[in-house]
């Protein structure tokens, strides 16, 4: 698992979002680079080495690089959702995690990086990582907190 000393050796690599599609469903793959997906409404079933998650609203799903994975929304309840892909050394080799949050901070700080992901200043470039590394401090604290199922 990641820890604090990594989360400082996090880096932006890009964002984007899903807007709600009943039907959107990635094949399976696996990515060199490390990605969140913070959800923002629905659902999401990500499926990784046999173990089946179900994310919803407030739940943050982490994928470290090189997991095989195949994700699909819920045809019920759409998935809207903002992703992340980041370096950060320490997370290779863990599982497909979720994180419950019962906070609006990751929300936030995801719609925020979202909103200047193309912004190319110096100032800008910084921003980004220091706002993954939040995301990520608050991921890990949320772990570690009695909110996880």
């Amino acid at each position: 698992m990641f820890d604090e000393t990594n989360i400082k050796r996090a880096f932006f690599l890009g964002c984007g979002s899903v807007a709600p599609d009943p039907l959107w469903h990635v094949p399976p793959s696996r990515h060199a680079f490390h990605e969140l997906i913070i959800v923002t409404g629905g659902a999401i079933t990500v499926e990784s080495s046999a173990e089946r998650i179900r994310a919803e609203e407030e739940d943050v799903l982490i994928y470290p690089a090189s997991v095989v994975h195949e994700e699909w929304s819920d045809p019920e309840r759409p998935l809207r959702s903002i992703f992340v892909t980041f370096t950060c050394p320490g997370m290779t080799g863990m599982p497909v995690t979720r994180v419950t949050t019962r906070r609006d901070r990751i929300r936030e700080l995801g719609a925020w990086l979202h909103t200047d992901r193309d912004t190319s200043s110096p100032a800008a470039r910084v921003q980004r990582d220091v706002l993954l590394q939040a995301i990520l401090a608050e991921c890990l604290r949320s772990i570690g907190s009695e909110d996880q199922p």
